[in-house]
């Protein structure tokens, strides 16, 4: 699968339009990933928080044997949802990467479009005005010449006017 991080042209701009939290998931997930699998494999958070419940009176037993177990898988749960994340924010970033590129795209065949317009539109015109061939010595006619090159014969076409 191909990252949006390893898309050489993908520019500042276009990463400024990727909310930040989405951009850095797949590092964000990473790290979360880690940092509770580390805390899973110690049991330091569970020996962290369980002294708070073991101290509190108010928690019945059936309470307390709910956020024992809660306490101990809660690393397992959070694991998960960093995966989770990671996946999410890949994916956003990848359909947001794709909308964008697919705007640029659009714009430049429409700039193209212009441009192939305007450039066929003046070698209509040009074709019309001027001689491709000098009429005196037979010389091909080089772009936005008005006399030829060789002889200096003028290029232009005149129209006869009738009176």
């Amino acid at each position: 699968m191909n990252s949006i991080l390893n898309k050489p042209w993908l520019h500042g701009d276009v990463k400024k339009e990727m909310p930040l939290l989405a951009r850095y998931s797949l590092f964000i997930g990473a790290a979360g990933v880690i940092i509770n699998i580390i805390f899973f494999i110690t049991n330091c958070f569970y020996e962290w928080v369980i002294p708070v419940f073991e101290n509190s009176d108010s928690l019945s037993d059936g309470a307390f044997h709910f956020f024992d177990i809660l306490v101990f898988f809660f690393p397992l749960i959070m694991i998960v949802a960093f995966i989770a994340y990671g996946f999410w924010g890949y994916n956003y970033c990848e359909r947001k990467y794709r909308n964008i590129v697919s705007k640029m795209d659009a714009d430049y065949r429409k700039a193209a479009d212009a441009e192939i317009k305007a450039l066929e539109d003046e070698e209509d015109f040009l074709k019309w005005k001027f001689l491709t061939n000098c009429p005196n010595c037979g010389a091909a006619r080089a772009d936005r010449e008005t006399h030829c090159r060789y002889c200096g014969a003028d290029l232009e076409i005149h129209s006869e006017t009738k009176t």
